[in-house]
Parts: structure tokens; C-alpha cells; sequence
């Protein structure tokens, strides 16, 4: 029950007034993009629920800026920590539509133990301009040898 509770309110936070946002003609015309992203992320092999961040320093490419490339960094935490360091590789769909996908490294953190593993994340997100800063929902799907998640939560970034 509090499960299902928690996924209705960031659903309803995510998408229900987008309106709030008055600028939708936000275009990706930028040298560098910083972002941050938070959320819930349900890990399905380890049937829990935890709080997920993930960080961005993208290179716009291209002289309409609709794609880009750059580092990228996840941590999931639970009680054995999650990290995923990629490569992101992103592109603007649509006006604000992102979609990215970001193969990686991912350690994984238990007792004693650390665990390296190859993992792919794709996410696809819709940022609201607010002058240089953007912001809107994120959804993702992450996936290794051991195991994958999803991840609904907001996207904050700025482009200088």
C-alpha cells in the first residue's frame, strides 16, 4: 500500500500540470549541460523501493545541438550501495523530448564484497525552459547481469 501511495504522488507531481511551466519551446542550444536527477526507484531482482540521484556533464554536438555526449554517474541507495558510472549519449527528439542512453560501469557495494558489472541505462525525459535552467519528469530503465530497475522522478539541469 505505501508503495503504490508513493508512485501515485510522484505520477501526479510529474505529470499532472505541466502547465506550471510556462515556456514549451525549449531548444538544446548550448556548449555544456549540467543535470541532476532524483526519484524512486523500484530494483525488481531485490523486490525494494529505494531513492535514486543521477548526474549529467553533457557536450552539446552539432550546430542544432540535438545531440550530445558526456559523462554521467547513478547511485541507488539501499542497504548494499549501487553505482553506475557511463557514458551518456543523448538526443533531443522533439523540442524538450530527450532520450538517452548511457552504457556504464556499475558497482555494486555489499558487506565485504564489491561487485563489477557492465550496465545500460536509457531514459527519456521532458525539460520545461525556465530561462538557462530546464526542468521536467524523468523515467529510466537500468539493466545489468544482475538484474534492472526503473527510476520516475524530476530532471534539473542548467546549460551554460
Amino acid at each position: 500500500m505505501k508503495i503504490r501511495f508513493v508512485l501515485l504522488h510522484v505520477l501526479l507531481l510529474m505529470f499532472i500540470n505541466p502547465a506550471l511551466f510556462a515556456q514549451q519551446d525549449h531548444e538544446h542550444h548550448y556548449n555544456y549541460e549540467i543535470s541532476f536527477g532524483a526519484g524512486i526507484v523500484p530494483v525488481f531482482d531485490e523486490n525494494i523501493i529505494a531513492p535514486g540521484f543521477h548526474l549529467h556533464l553533457i557536450k552539446g554536438l552539432g550546430e542544432e545541438g540535438k545531440f550530445g555526449i558526456g559523462p554521467g554517474f547513478e547511485v541507488i541507495i539501499d542497504e548494499h550501495m549501487h553505482y553506475s558510472l557511463s557514458l551518456v549519449g543523448h538526443y533531443t527528439v522533439y523540442k524538450g523530448l530527450i532520450f538517452a542512453y548511457a552504457p556504464g560501469l556499475l558497482l555494486i557495494k555489499e558487506e565485504s564484497e564489491k561487485l563489477y558489472r557492465f550496465s545500460q541505462h536509457i531514459e527519456l525525459n521532458y525539460e520545461f525552459g525556465i530561462g538557462e535552467f530546464h526542468l521536467g519528469p524523468v523515467a529510466g530503465f537500468g539493466f545489468s547481469t544482475e538484474g534492472y530497475h526503473i527510476m520516475a522522478g524530476i530532471h534539473f539541469g542548467r546549460a551554460f
